[in-house]
């Protein structure tokens, strides 16, 4: 799966974007952060499951980027959903699996991506920088929840 995403990133990186490839290929990387239209490239060609971490209510307030999938990490109180990693296992079934998460503005995933790549070992994470408030003000399209 890296070698089909680097031929992504290569593509991304020639347009001033700043995903390494180098490191990609390597599959020795930290978590790459992504904007919507980089997001968006790696979605149009299937390559990436995208994980929309914010709650229901977020969900519905908002809508969600269509073929996501919605799962909650943290409840109103801040408290982690003690399902969370039960549900993100089936959907991501390998460490190499790659995976997009997305919330509302990209601090909750900030932290989420982190812990998942330097805590837990998967290698093919990628934070969407601005979360979904970026994406619907690039006039990206939304699914109604």
């Amino acid at each position: 799966m890296c070698r089909k995403l680097t031929r992504h990133c290569s593509a991304l990186n020639s347009k001033r974007h700043f995903i390494d490839t180098k490191t990609i290929v390597n599959n020795n990387v930290g978590v790459i952060n992504i904007n919507t239209k980089e997001l968006q490239t790696i979605i149009n060609d299937g390559e990436v499951i995208v994980i929309d971490i914010r709650r229901k209510d977020e969900w519905i307030e908002t809508g969600f980027i269509e073929g996501s999938k919605t799962l909650t990490l943290y409840n109103e109180s801040g408290s982690q959903n003690p399902d969370f990693m039960k549900s993100f296992s089936k959907l991501v079934p390998t460490k190499d699996t790659p995976f997009a998460l997305i919330c509302r503005t990209g601090s909750r995933t900030g932290v989420a991506t982190e812990a998942l790549n330097k805590r837990l070992g998967y290698t093919n994470v990628y934070n969407v920088k601005g979360g979904i408030t970026s994406w619907i003000a690039s006039g990206l399209p939304v699914a109604k929840y």
